[in-house]
């Protein structure tokens, strides 16, 4: 920038990095608008301009409620689009990684879960002493044990295992009456657990359902 006086009046010239005068067309200064930002502050304005060496793309500035700016643009990484901005959901963003980016890992954690109808016994007429299936809980610990038999009023034994080899009895116990809906309700650490008649059954039908 330069200052001088001509005419009685004084003057300023805005000089770009080489030494050169800025000019102006129309009213407004010729500059090199590559790699820059604007903001359009006109009465139709409300926009940000932003420049890059391709040319200038125009965002539309909003406002919510409170009075807070958000630009709806779109960010990339490798030429992937990343969602951003209001269009998308407050309470989530998508991401879209591009697969030729092997240093990028995603891990996706599902909530795990134990259970289908009849696993432990399913229309069977266990004996006095029958074990049931054995079903491996390892990722759960919060268990509904339920079902119905046709006859054989007396109690299913819960029995737990680490090894799913040597089993021992919890002591829980589920009371079964003769066609008669039962239900029970444990926390469980062990890995593997089965149930044991004390009783003959018959059509009996019992699944142990679990998650955490």
């Amino acid at each position: 920038m330069s200052y001088f006086v001509k005419n009685e009046h004084s003057y300023v010239r805005l000089l770009a990095a080489d030494g050169t005068a800025i000019t102006e067309t129309a009213g407004a200064l010729d500059v090199n608008l590559v790699n820059s930002i604007s903001v359009d502050l006109s009465a139709n304005g409300d926009s940000v301009q932003i420049y890059g060496a391709n040319g200038g793309v125009k965002y539309p500035v909003l406002t919510d409620t409170a009075g807070r700016i958000a630009v709806d643009a779109t960010l990339q990484i490798s030429d992937v689009d990343l969602l951003l901005g209001p269009a998308v959901k407050a309470t989530c963003l998508t991401v879209v990684l591009a697969t030729d980016h092997p240093d990028v890992s995603v891990t996706v954690r599902t909530m795990p879960t134990v259970g289908t109808h009849g696993n432990l016994w399913n229309g069977a007429s266990p004996l006095l002493g029958t074990d049931s299936t054995a079903i491996d809980c390892q990722w759960v610990k919060s268990l509904d044990i339920f079902g119905q038999n046709t006859t054989g009023t007396g109690n299913l034994e819960v029995h737990v295992s680490q090894d799913n080899v040597i089993f021992y009895d919890t002591g829980h116990r589920i009371v079964t009456i003769d066609a008669t809906p039962f239900f029970g309700h444990f926390d469980l650490g062990a890995r593997y657990v089965r149930m044991r008649t004390d009783v003959g059954q018959t059509g009996l039908t019992a699944t142990l359902a679990g998650k955490n």
